[in-house]
């Protein structure tokens, strides 16, 4: 899995990128035999200058994984908080697509069974 970081209104710092890597090796265990080949663009910083409390912490990211992009953003008011909504929103996001594709998947195999059941009679 390979990461790119881009800070926006804040320089980056190092503790922040290591620890925001950890935490997306979580997501590795979705994107199964596809790992490899996966492009991870996160970007993380301030809404904005003018306001020093609150919710000014961002942190987005998009995975490109197998021909399909998934896609997370959160703000917080740290940026430690931002990454862990970030990254439980995309782990939602690869789950619930694996499972619509396990779904039609079934639904196919249902439908040859049937279409094989009806050539008996």
């Amino acid at each position: 899995m390979d990461i790119s970081y881009k800070g926006t209104q804040y320089d980056l710092p190092e503790l922040v990128t290591e620890r925001t890597s950890s935490k997306l090796q979580t997501i590795r265990k979705y994107l199964g035999e596809y790992d490899d080949t996966t492009h991870v663009y996160v970007e993380l910083g301030k809404e904005t200058i003018a306001h020093q409390s609150g919710e000014i912490w961002f942190a987005d990211a998009t995975v490109a994984s197998n021909g399909e992009n998934f896609r997370a953003r959160a703000v917080e008011e740290n940026i430690d908080n931002a990454v862990d909504r970030m990254i439980d929103e995309l782990s939602k996001e690869i789950r619930r697509s694996k499972e619509k594709d396990r779904s039609l998947i079934r639904k196919g195999g249902l439908a040859i069974k049937n279409m094989m059941r009806g050539m008996r009679g």
